[in-house]
C-alpha cells in the first residue's frame, strides 16, 4: 500500500488550491461579476430610458400630427371663406355692371324715343307743309 499513501505535499497543494480558489473568487471573479452586473444594470436603464423616449416621441408625434391636421383644416376653411367672399364680390360686381348697363340702355332708349318723337313731329309738320304746298299747286290757291 505504499502507492496509496497520502503525501504531505498533496495536502499542502490541496490547501493552496482551495486558498487560490477563494482568492481568485474574491479578488477577480466577484469584481468581474460586479462590473458585469453594473453594465447590465446600465443597459437595462438605457433600455428603460429608450422606452421612455419612445413613448415621449410617440406622444409628441401624435400632438404634432393633430396640430398639423388642425392647421390644414383651418387653411381649408380660410380658403373656402376666401372663395365664398370672392364669389360674393364677383356677384356684386356683376350685378352693379348689369344695373349700369341697364341704366345706360334705358338712357339710350329714352334718347331714341325722344329723337323718334322729334322726328315724327318734324315729319308731321313737314308732311302738312308739303300737303299744303301740293294742294296749292294743284288747286292754285291756299288750302288753309
Amino acid at each position: 500500500m505504499e502507492g496509496l499513501q497520502i503525501n504531505f505535499t498533496l495536502v499542502v497543494q490541496a490547501i493552496i488550491f482551495i486558498a487560490a480558489i477563494f482568492i481568485v473568487t474574491g479578488w477577480i471573479i466577484k469584481p468581474i461579476l460586479r462590473v458585469i452586473q453594473e453594465r447590465q444594470n446600465r443597459v437595462d436603464g438605457f433600455h428603460a430610458e429608450a422606452g421612455s423616449f419612445t413613448a415621449e416621441f410617440d406622444q409628441l408625434k401624435g400632438d404634432y400630427e393633430e396640430r398639423l391636421k388642425e392647421a390644414r383644416q383651418k387653411a381649408r376653411d380660410i380658403r373656402e371663406e376666401l372663395r365664398r367672399t370672392g364669389l360674393a364680390s364677383r356677384e356684386r360686381m356683376l350685378e352693379q355692371a348689369r344695373q349700369e348697363t341697364q341704366k345706360y340702355l334705358d338712357e339710350i332708349r329714352a334718347g331714341l324715343v325722344a329723337q323718334i318723337e322729334e322726328a315724327r313731329s318734324t315729319l308731321g309738320m313737314e308732311a302738312e307743309r308739303l300737303s299744303r304746298e301740293i294742294a296749292r299747286k294743284i288747286l292754285g290757291r291756299d288750302a288753309t
